[in-house]
């Protein structure tokens, strides 16, 4: 029988998260002591006269303060969410180990700082990141524990670029000859654009060009944000879909293997594409009974019609989620409508990995279907 219901699939661009530093184009700020003509500053993080000299000013009332593992959380708004709390502390837990760097605050604001792009999921100024309303809610829905885990990790990635600005020129801004500060001179990224191909173009709007790919839509803007981009979509198991020289320099600059910075995480190959799905893609009833009351997220990524035979697929699927240290299989499922596998893998810590996998190049029972094959990624996590 004819599924007639719509399989309504759509594409999700899953955000970069905008961020930025303030880009000083003249002395913003008073001098309260001068620094030694044209010598180096440290960044000092905790020195508010510091960052305020570099036109870097902390939040002017602070109402509330929750600890996060190796950050402190504090609030503009009048209470704290207990629910963005814990999502956050869950998405830190996710962060690979290797991946040190954290900001010297998180703040909660219920709208951002000012910034040159719009609708961004979380802004990172200096060394602080802001998150707001947008960065918990997704067009009306809730933010997944892992979506966060990228946003968390673009994010923290321009912290890094902000420690390593050019002591020179930090110096120079502080002491008020300069006003040209912004993360075009970290040398973090200047590392980063001589390992990938990034070129200094005048004419272009954002003042660079890249003769290749980039790490996605947001990165090709510029080497700063593909540099986070791409560090953000290894640590969250989607690194196939980058350059290999953008997942070379993140594992030089990490110092671990893509299978490590991607360890208990998702995979997808390259092609895929992560959307949205009206129709549920895996068996629901079974996915409940495993589920209970415990933390369910849905992701969904759909491949081209071009995608291998789906029998290949589904071992490939099972390898690479395998050396992540998630063990299972996928196995055939006797269905009619589609031809579909699927299989549970579990995580050492207890998370549980329900995956399945719908080729609608052979699927009869289906109206309306994509082209190519989908992965549907059940992650059910443990009671914390």
């Amino acid at each position: 029988m004819r599924r007639n219901a719509p399989l309504l699939i759509l594409a999700l661009a899953v955000a970069a998260c905008t961020i930025e530093v303030p880009t000083v184009t003249g002395p913003t700020f008073e001098l309260t002591h001068e620094t030694e003509a044209g010598g180096p500053v440290e960044i000092d993080l905790t020195d508010d006269a510091l960052m305020a000299r570099i036109g870097i000013d902390s939040p002017a009332e602070i109402h509330w303060l929750r600890k996060l593992p190796g950050v402190d959380l504090v609030g503009v708004t009048p209470e704290v969410i207990p629910e963005e709390h814990e999502l956050l502390e869950a998405a830190l837990a996710e962060l690979p180990a290797q991946l040190v760097v954290r900001p010297r605050l998180i703040i909660r604001t219920s709208r951002p700082p000012t910034v040159e792009h719009e609708d961004p999921f979380a802004v990172a100024r200096g060394p602080d990141v802001w998150v707001f309303d947008d960065t918990f809610s997704w067009d009306g829905g809730g933010v997944g524990r892992l979506t966060m885990v990228r946003v968390l990790a673009h994010e923290f990635t321009h912290v890094a670029q902000f420690e390593a600005l050019d002591p020179v020129v930090v110096g120079e801004v502080a002491a008020g000859r300069s006003g040209d500060l912004s993360l075009v001179h970290s040398l973090l990224v200047a590392d980063f654009v001589a390992a990938t191909g990034w070129v200094v173009d005048p004419d272009s709007e954002s003042g660079w060009r890249l003769d290749g790919a980039a790490a996605s839509q947001y990165g090709a803007t510029s080497p700063i944000e593909d540099m986070a981009e791409s560090v953000a979509l290894m640590v969250t198991g989607l690194g196939d879909g980058i350059p290999a020289t953008h997942r070379a320099w993140v594992e030089r600059w990490l110092g671990a293997p893509e299978r490590v910075l991607a360890a208990g995480k998702p995979w997808a190959p390259g092609e895929a594409a992560e959307v949205l799905s009206g129709t549920p893609l895996y068996d629901v009833e079974r996915v409940a009974q495993m589920a209970g009351e415990r933390e369910a997220e849905v992701l969904v990524y759909q491949l081209p019609s071009t995608a291998p035979p789906a029998e290949d697929l589904a071992v490939t699927v099972g390898l690479r989620l395998t050396e992540r240290g998630l063990p299972g299989t996928l196995g055939r499922v006797d269905d009619e409508d589609v031809l579909r596998f699927a299989g549970r893998f579990d995580r050492a810590d207890g998370t549980i990995y329900w995956v399945e996998l719908w080729d609608f190049r052979e699927a009869p029972g289906y109206a309306n279907a994509p082209d190519g094959p989908t992965i549907s990624y059940v992650i059910i996590y443990p009671d914390s």
